[in-house]
């Protein structure tokens, strides 16, 4: 590799203190200090270094000793002759990372990283937790920064390039000279909550101090990985509309300060779903009549009409007897008196059936007209009662048919539970009158035998 000339050697040492004056300001933002130690080996003062490869004068723990030269006078940072390559720190126990950054104090930027992930070991695996490509602006004596959500901890991270800034023929062809990791210090927790709708999610969250707007990001697996769907929300609520209903997602808040992400919510779920309209219930009554059955039932919105159908069994099959009844009611009067009908009523709508009522039973009845009673003459009326005792009266026929009366009434659900038979003169004794009460709940049958 080239040297850089003692000629030069009073310009790198003003560099590098302008460089160490920039490195005061790695930590900014809501996150806290440099996690990694200075380390002067790859097990001291703490915590374990690797790559996956490295050259013998610049061996991977130089990227954390806390020196950000490497240039002609010194190595300060980890170099390996392969164009691609991994660096890693195991922290002696789990941190929640959600910032590295990395330094630049070497001339030869082709020999920087271009394309990496940043990953933290799951214990069998690495899980990806940063992306970066094209990175091609590095200037030197100046870090760059980079901020990512992660909730997870891991004692294990590493940065993983893939390519290089174009450097193939140089002792080093890849170099990283110093990386520092931060963990999120944000104050406020973060809480999200999200409410289904017809179609949309609604997402709302507390203020965080220190946030001048927030990201919102989404997935359909909860844990991620997360899909940003809105940024710069200066409010503190969010309605996501590009949804499908009866699909679950999931949602995460980030806060953001100066272009940083420096604060993560919890995984809040929804899902979105249509307007439920709950089914009216169709109704049908059925009452017989004299050759006829009245029928009626209750409107169902959005029926055009109804069809009406009957059967002489309980349960169908059912024919179709009236159709297109555009009303509530339908009298049928294509019935035989006596007999019991079946019917049910289903909905219409543009020419298909969508519901079907409830079965109703009638039976029509013919119009009973009772012989006149007889107000003449007399008779013995004879009650038999629930014990089997038979009481005889010798009564009127007006008496007799007011007795009648009152067990009609009765029987209807009106009159008095008792009734007074006079017993007249029959066995009267000192008496001036005597009464027999018979109770209704008591009476078994009772007869009458007219007489002249």
């Amino acid at each position: 590799m080239r040297k850089i000339a003692k000629l030069f050697s009073f310009m790198v040492i003003l560099a590098s203190l302008s460089f160490l004056m920039v490195t005061q300001v790695f930590a900014t933002g809501l996150f806290s200090e440099n996690q990694i130690p200075k380390m002067t080996s790859k097990t001291l003062p703490s915590g374990i270094v690797s790559a996956s490869s490295e050259n013998a004068i610049t061996p991977a723990w130089l990227a954390f000793d806390g020196n950000s030269t490497y240039d002609g006078d010194g190595y300060g940072g980890w170099g390996t002759p392969q164009k691609t390559g991994w660096l890693a720190y195991e922290f002696p126990n789990p941190k929640v990372i959600n910032k590295y950054v990395m330094s630049h104090s070497n001339q030869w930027r082709e020999t920087l990283p271009k394309s990496w992930t940043f990953e933290g070991w799951n214990g069998t695996a690495w899980n990806v937790l940063d992306s970066r490509s094209n990175i091609t602006d590095w200037v030197s004596y100046t870090v760059k920064e980079f901020t990512f959500n992660n909730t997870n901890s891991y004692s294990k991270y590493r940065i993983n390039v893939t390519e290089n800034n174009g450097s193939v023929a140089n002792t080093n062809n890849l170099i990283i000279v110093e990386l520092q990791m931060m963990e999120g210090t944000q104050s406020t927790p973060i809480t999200l909550t999200a409410t289904g709708g017809d179609a949309k999610v609604d997402l709302s969250w507390n203020v965080v101090a220190g946030a001048t707007n927030y990201t919102v990001k989404r997935s359909e697996v909860s844990g991620g990985p997360y899909t940003t769907i809105a940024t710069a929300i200066n409010g503190t609520s969010y309605t996501d509309t590009t949804v499908t209903n009866g699909k679950q997602y999931y949602y995460v808040i980030t806060a953001v300060n100066t272009g940083n992400e420096i604060g993560i919510s919890n995984d809040a779920t929804a899902t979105p779903h249509g307007t439920v309209t709950l089914p009216i219930t169709l109704t049908l009554t059925a009452t017989g009549g004299d050759a006829k059955v009245d029928l009626s039932w209750n409107v169902i919105a959005g029926t055009t009409n109804y069809n009406v159908k009957r059967s002489e069994v309980s349960g169908g099959p059912y024919t179709t007897i009236a159709t297109g009844v555009n009303g509530t009611s339908y009298t049928d009067t294509t019935v035989t008196n006596g007999k019991q009908y079946y019917y049910v009523v289903t909905t219409v709508n543009t020419g298909n059936e969508t519901g079907i009522s409830n079965e109703a039973s009638a039976t029509p009845q013919g119009t009973v007209t009772q012989p006149p009673a007889e107000t003449s003459g007399r008779a013995i009326l004879t009650i038999i009662m629930d014990t089997g005792l038979e009481k005889e009266f010798d009564l009127s026929m007006t008496e007799v048919n007011s007795f009648i009366a009152w067990y009609e009434a009765k029987a209807a659900g009106t009159g008095t539970a008792i009734y007074a038979i006079d017993k007249h003169n029959n066995n009267k004794g000192p008496f001036t009158s005597r009464k027999d009460y018979v109770v209704y709940g008591k009476i078994l049958s009772f007869e009458v035998n007219q007489y002249e």
